[in-house]
């Protein structure tokens, strides 16, 4: 049996299939640090473990290599800063769509109601960056 080393698991494996994809860490910090390295915004697991150390292990054939034992499970929660950066990364996205339609649109003098279609999807557009703005501005102060 090894000595107790720390390891990460994504979210999804853990819960379905109880597996940790990332290990040998020796402290808890830096395994959380790898883990939110790998899975960035994200939710995941880590656990202190000891694992097999059989013979029939050390060939590579399994894909899996049980724990013998194991403490101090633990879900990982991701830092808010990040989760936020990634949701106003989505809405930017968003109002870049609203503005590169609007750019397609280009009414000639003629068309007065893509005009004021032009106009709306500017008008939303702007509105998202406002959004956005107050958002980083609120959890960006802490």
């Amino acid at each position: 049996m090894t000595p107790w080393q720390w390891w990460i698991g994504s979210y999804g494996n853990v819960e379905y299939e109880d597996a940790f994809e990332l290990g040998d860490f020796t402290s808890r910090d830096e395994a959380i640090e790898a883990g939110r390295k790998e899975w960035p915004g994200k939710v995941f697991y880590i656990v202190e473990a000891r694992t097999s150390t059989a013979a029939k292990y050390a060939d590579g054939s399994y894909d899996v290599v049980p724990f013998c034992r194991q403490r101090n499970r633990e879900l990982i929660e991701p830092v808010a800063s990040v989760a936020i950066d990634q949701i106003a990364d989505h809405i930017r996205a968003r109002s870049a769509g609203l503005i590169a339609r609007r750019d397609r649109l280009k009414p000639r003098w003629w068309q007065f109601r893509l005009k004021q279609e032009c106009d709306s999807l500017d008008a939303m557009a702007s509105e998202l960056d406002l959004i956005v703005d107050e958002i980083q501005d609120m959890t960006h102060d802490y």
